[in-house]
């Protein structure tokens, strides 16, 4: 027993004994008379008052010789315990240290959710879509109600890209620049602007999608969230319903969309019959115009921001084809105009969007008889007209 734990012991024994302490210990090993385990005892307990061992490795080896009824061992088994748990602990909060774990939610100094854990551990898969940390900015301009806003719409901001990243119209420079909605807050002045989505642009080649950022008078904003707010009030306490939603028809109002790309031979037909039919029924008309990519859903709340914001500046990012393609589509829109006898107001941007807001020209009951009585002999005489030609065509003095 005593040579087996020797021999186990050999490799610790090597690197803390001098060669004559090893030596007294291999001869008392070989000792017959009983000496052998008393001079193993001395030679390990000349280790311990070096200091060459600690509190664990001295329980380990006296467990191994066979102390059991002393009370350096129970002092020992206690001091081993208490290393253990030390140890343990420390270890693991070394781990979570060195893998920028903790248990306050931060990743290296980054807010991130449970969610994005995966078996105890950061999915780097999500790192892309791990949320921003500031969700809010501590606006020192504008009313409560104002920062709410700004807010609300920096949050949609985030949710579009989580970073932050943004496109802004520059009204002084009319250009678009690229920057962070956290850099641009601190040119804004919330008494007069407010924050606007005007469009969401995605790049194709490297998937990142960036909001386009304008700024709008604050009180368009206020009336925009106040109505935002209202309608899901509404929906909360289940009075959305569809009476509470009509309007009566004299009030009502119409779109027509209207796309940059449109031929000018479908705007003076399909178009026109749109425009001819709702103005007929006495709507008022709101026609829209703008890029494919501005009649996504609720394409509406972006023309209602042009209708009411004074933002109608020409863009100097069309090349001169493009203009001109454009400025001609105008044109035949005013040309409907006038043969539908329809007054309009346009607001918005050549370059962007533009919101036409229609209605027919008010007619006195004298022009409404006139022009009934002018319709009625227009048809006469095309029935005269057509009458006379099928009687020419009769006695052969018509090929």
């Amino acid at each position: 027993m005593i040579r087996q734990i020797f021999t186990r012991q050999l490799p610790y024994l090597k690197r803390h004994l001098s060669s004559s302490q090893l030596v007294a210990a291999a001869n008392g090993l070989k000792s017959k008379n009983g000496n052998g385990r008393n001079a193993i005892l001395q030679t390990i307990l000349a280790i311990q008052q070096e200091g060459g061992s600690s509190s664990y490795q001295s329980n380990v080896r006296n467990r191994d010789l066979g102390i059991r009824n002393n009370d350096q061992f129970t002092n020992s088994r206690k001091e081993s315990e208490k290393w253990r748990t030390n140890k343990n602990t420390n270890t693991s909060e070394d781990i979570n240290t060195r893998r920028g774990r903790t248990d306050t939610g931060f990743s290296n100094g980054k807010l991130f959710d449970n969610k994005y854990k995966r078996n105890g551990k950061l999915n780097s898969g999500n790192l892309n879509r791990i949320p921003h940390r500031r969700r809010e900015i501590n606006w020192t301009t504008g009313t409560a109600k104002q920062q709410e806003v700004a807010n609300s719409t920096v949050k949609q901001i985030l949710e579009i890209n989580n970073r932050g990243y943004i496109k802004y119209v520059d009204s002084a420079t009319n250009s678009i620049q690229r920057t962070t909605i956290f850099n641009l807050s601190n040119e804004i002045d919330l008494d007069v602007d407010a924050l606007f989505i005007a469009n969401v642009e995605k790049n194709e080649d490297s998937g990142i999608t960036l909001p386009l950022i304008k700024l709008v008078k604050s009180e368009i904003a206020l009336k925009k969230y106040s109505d935002t707010l209202a309608k899901k009030k509404d929906i909360e306490l289940g009075l959305a319903s569809k009476n509470n939603r009509k309007v009566k028809k004299s009030n009502a109002v119409k779109s027509v969309k209207v796309s940059w790309q449109i031929s000018l031979d479908d705007l003076l037909k399909q178009k026109k019959s749109e425009i001819s039919k709702i103005i007929e029924k006495g709507n008022k008309l709101q026609i829209c115009i703008g890029n494919k990519n501005d009649f996504k859903s609720d394409f509406l709340d972006k023309f209602e921001y042009l209708d009411k914001s004074e933002n109608n500046t020409p863009s100097n990012d069309l090349n001169e084809a493009e203009l001109k393609k454009r400025e001609a589509i105008l044109n035949k829109i005013e040309q409907i105009f006038q043969e539908l006898q329809i007054k309009s107001k346009m607001v918005g941007d050549i370059g962007g969007m533009l919101l036409i807001n229609c209605e027919a020209l008010k007619q006195s009951k004298s022009e409404k008889s006139m022009n009934k009585y002018d319709l009625k002999a227009a048809k006469k005489r095309e029935r005269q007209e057509k009458l006379a030609k099928r009687t020419a065509k009769k006695q052969g003095l018509l090929n």
